[in-house]
């Protein structure tokens, strides 16, 4: 059996290893480890198990008002595990953006009818560019927590990145999917090369294809 299956998802599991997981793994693992593997059934979704719990816990952690992720797909992953730890909370707001009619459409209509407790923690929006955010970023009271998913494309990820930072300010969370890849090439060095975010946690392989979470201080 080879053991490096179980550190990504469900959904990508052979209908074989599905029956072997559900009839000689699963039973045996607590109900919040199977969480990070299940995922939803009503909803594919991607990432590892181990980026799943590192979003999930960061947003448990700091409790963030709002959080504002780009890249909503089929609904099963990020958001799926960023609206968990809302619900969890009993406090904040997903704002989710999907550029494809079809994936925010499918999104959107299966949180509606198969995954009622968390829907009231999120709202998604049909959008290619961020500007959608702005009207939420003004609050001064409110905390954040920006996730980074969009299409495999470096530009337009720091591009993504500079928008944002008019709205950096202290405790302020950012976390980016696909860290090792072209997604997040060009963003990279900018991030690292500025003192004011903190490494929170940094996952690779082969427990994920490259998840980083950062926290800014504006204490230097």
């Amino acid at each position: 059996m080879n053991k490096e299956i179980y550190k990504h998802n469900f959904w990508e599991l052979s209908n074989f290893d599905k029956l072997t997981y559900i009839l000689f793994k699963r039973p045996f693992q607590s109900k919040k480890e199977r969480m990070f593997f299940d995922g939803s059934f009503f909803l594919p979704g991607q990432m590892y198990k181990a980026e799943r719990k590192a979003l999930y816990e960061i947003v448990r952690e700091v409790k963030p008002d709002y959080c504002f992720e780009i890249g909503t797909y089929t609904g099963g992953g990020s958001t799926f595990f960023i609206s968990k730890a809302l619900k969890d909370n009993g406090k904040g707001k997903l704002f989710t953006t999907e550029n494809d009619q079809f994936l925010y459409n499918k999104a959107k209509n299966r949180y509606q009818k198969y995954i009622k407790s968390q829907y009231p923690f999120i709202e998604f929006i049909y959008s290619s560019s961020p500007d959608v955010f702005e009207k939420y970023l003004q609050g001064k009271n409110k905390t954040y927590m920006i996730f980074l998913d969009g299409a495999e494309d470096g530009g337009q990820t720091l591009e993504q990145y500079n928008f944002f930072k008019p709205y950096f300010k202290d405790g302020m969370i950012l976390a980016l999917h696909d860290w090792n890849t072209e997604k997040t090439v060009k963003v990279k060095p900018v991030i690292l090369q500025d003192k004011h975010w903190l490494t929170m946690t940094e996952l690779g392989r082969p427990e994920s294809v490259g998840f980083a979470i950062f926290k800014y201080t504006e204490k230097l």
